[in-house]
């Protein structure tokens, strides 16, 4: 038997996570078994949430975004 995979911390809390975020229901369920029940350290979502705290992550940044994360964290943190 395999042990089950550990999921991002966020995946409750995530905007892209969820299935109202106004995207469709498909793309949250792409979103949650792609990025948070996978590959959540790969996630740009993660890695802001985990530096300045989930309610500074724009729910317009994607998780594929990694090139985005320095920036994004130098300048809210100005």
């Amino acid at each position: 038997m395999t042990a089950p995979r550990e999921s991002c911390k966020h995946i409750g809390h995530c905007e892209l996570a969820r299935d109202e975020t106004g995207y469709s229901p498909e793309f949250a369920r792409i979103i949650r078994t792609r990025w948070c029940r996978a590959s959540y350290t790969d996630c740009a979502r993660y890695h802001v949430a985990r530096a300045l705290g989930r309610e500074a992550v724009p729910v317009d940044f994607f998780p594929s975004e990694m090139e985005r994360v320095a920036s994004f964290i130098a300048s809210a943190s100005d």
